[in-house]
């Protein structure tokens, strides 16, 4: 996999992992004339685990199965694997150094299955922006002919031009921004879009739904800021994703994330470096000193800045509680033209209670937080 710090869905739902997904042998080849990559592993004697893409869709399918061990005239071990989704069904005999055998769909059509193995690391990197170091040779076949295409443009503010690009098998779209920074800093920060859109397309491909397509169902820039100092976006997102023992239900969770980058180095910044409730004292330098901060500090200033710009909002309605700062320690935030958005992020048993549109911190009140924030 892409080894780089997560930073769209894994964020929100944990239902997407960076880790390396432990299936050692990958495969190429063909169900009939259709083109296919596959890869699978011994999850214990067993019990075989496993994903496979058509090439020209490139979305995981996800296999569950077994194998069946030769007998004494019959060398040849056999594999079954099914996926659950779409009601797919192999049946493989080992052959050389890969798999023939037979698939057949829901509705029992068959078709010629003949898969050879990828050696390992023998795959280029298709995309040398990213870090494919200790990626799978699955993810590099799945990147291989993936090309953004450039789309429309606009100017924002006056000063900042941007352009959108937009994946062909996601229909996932994220801005670049052409002019409006020094060469150097548009460079930088360019290629962390970049990175972040590809990051994206990775995810939305790896999120299998109940019925075998994409289990993510809506990626939206909803809300983009840019001055000399930030980039600040907001992703709105849709997504219900399966893994092995998840449940199949129908629920679509909604949620949004924030992003905000320093342009000059490309890098996500932290709430600190924009909402900074106590001046005299050092900004943490640990994730132990920086929780205290969020949930001491932090959230019970969000409460008290809510409850003077909108008491309306903060009376306790079908059960959601805005001044209880547990609302607001780990909620996700991005500046917008209006001010700095925080979004309500309560435990699980209040999770209705997390879009709140309204929790806009304007810019005259930031500033008494922040001194430098234009």
């Amino acid at each position: 996999m892409i080894e780089r710090t997560v930073f769209m869905l894994l964020a929100i739902c944990g239902c997407f992992s960076f880790q390396p997904f432990a299936f050692a042998d990958v495969y190429q080849g063909y169900i009939g004339r259709y083109p296919v990559v596959m890869h699978f592993a011994f999850r214990d004697p067993e019990t075989i685990q496993g994903r496979y893409f058509y090439t020209r869709i490139k979305q995981d399918i996800l296999l569950i199965g077994h194998e069946t061990k030769g007998t004494e005239t019959s060398k040849n071990d056999d594999i079954t694997l099914t996926s659950k989704e779409t009601g797919d069904k192999f049946w493989l005999k080992r052959h050389g150094d890969g798999y023939q055998g037979i698939f057949e769909n829901k509705a029992g059509e068959p078709l010629s299955v003949t898969l050879t193995q990828v050696q390992p690391s023998t795959v280029k990197n298709p995309l040398p922006l990213l870090d494919f170091a200790k990626s799978s040779d699955y993810e590099k076949l799945r990147f291989a002919d993936v090309a953004l295409i450039p789309g429309k443009k606009e100017t924002v503010n006056g000063k900042y031009f941007i352009q959108w690009y937009s994946d062909p098998y996601t229909e996932l779209t994220m801005f670049r921004v052409i002019s409006g920074y020094p060469a150097d800093v548009l460079t930088t920060l360019n290629r962390e879009l970049e990175i972040r859109h590809y990051i994206a397309i990775h995810d939305v491909l790896q999120c299998v739904g109940n019925d075998g397509l994409s289990g993510a169902k809506g990626w939206t820039v909803s809300s983009y800021f840019f001055n000399e100092k930030w980039v600040s976006y907001g992703l709105s997102l849709h997504y219900k994703c399966l893994f092995d023992g998840a449940p199949r239900g129908d629920t679509l969770y909604t949620n949004t994330l924030g992003v905000t980058l320093d342009p000059k180095t490309g890098e996500q910044v932290p709430i600190e470096r924009i909402f900074w409730v106590t001046p005299e004292i050092k900004q943490p330098n640990s994730a132990m000193q920086r929780d205290d901060y969020l949930k001491q500090i932090y959230a019970p200033t969000l409460v008290e800045i809510f409850q003077r710009l909108y008491p309306q909002h903060m009376k306790v309605t079908n059960d959601c509680d805005y001044a209880n700062p547990e609302f607001w320690i780990f909620g996700n935030w991005y500046l917008t033209n209006k001010g700095l958005y925080v979004g309500a992020k309560p435990v699980a048993r209040y999770s209705h209670c997390k879009y709140a549109p309204w929790s806009i911190i304007p810019f005259d009140v930031l500033k008494q937080y922040y001194h430098d924030i234009d």
